[in-house]
């Protein structure tokens, strides 16, 4: 996996003022959807996401973490 700088989920919820708004967080959900959605098409399942494994880029877009918990 590359290295990509950035908070978890977790950490950037935490450091924030106030509740998201509803566009970021559909635009969030939307991209981690469509990484599990990627996963489940090649016969793959996550099986332990939470805000600790999703790492949050530069813009706001979310990355679905790997884990030893992926598993066909």
């Amino acid at each position: 996996m590359r290295y990509c700088p950035g908070p978890t989920l977790r950490e950037h919820r935490g450091a924030m003022t106030g509740a998201p708004d509803e566009a970021a967080l559909l635009d969030c959900l939307d991209s981690l959807f469509g990484a599990l959605a990627t996963l489940h098409a090649a016969g793959c399942v996550h099986g332990a996401i939470s805000p600790d494994s999703i790492m949050m880029l530069a813009g706001g877009k979310p990355m679905l973490l790997a884990s030893d918990a992926v598993r066909a």
